[in-house]
């Protein structure tokens, strides 16, 4: 991630017991991964760790969704602004349709 396209860097970011990157950025991100927790944690460092990898896996279906619904599997584009390209209108499209299936429907008589 770079700051050209997020616009700021976020200073912590939760990911998945799959991420193999570094645990701290050269730009002070930390990124956390899931662990059991260690036995002098108390029930609310547990209750916010729940809590936080919880949002996470709450936002990883809308991604697959717009993967495989939105063609946002592969990009065509080419460089750094047709990643953001793509990926703006992969969404917009996404809010589209969220905003149309929420309109309320003609009845025909």
């Amino acid at each position: 991630m770079t700051s050209e396209t997020v616009g700021k860097m976020p200073k912590i970011v939760f990911t998945d017991r799959g991420y193999r990157g570094a645990q701290k950025d050269l730009d002070e991100t930390m990124h956390h991964v899931p662990e059991a927790p260690k036995s002098n944690a108390t029930e609310l460092d547990k209750e916010e760790a729940r809590k936080n990898f919880g949002r996470r896996s709450a936002i990883e279906p809308v991604i697959s969704h717009v993967k495989s619904d939105f063609r946002l599997a592969r990009n065509f584009l080419k460089g750094t602004i047709g990643d953001t390209i793509n990926l703006l209108l992969s969404a917009a499209a996404f809010n589209l349709q969220k905003w149309c299936n929420n309109l309320p429907q003609e009845q025909a008589e």
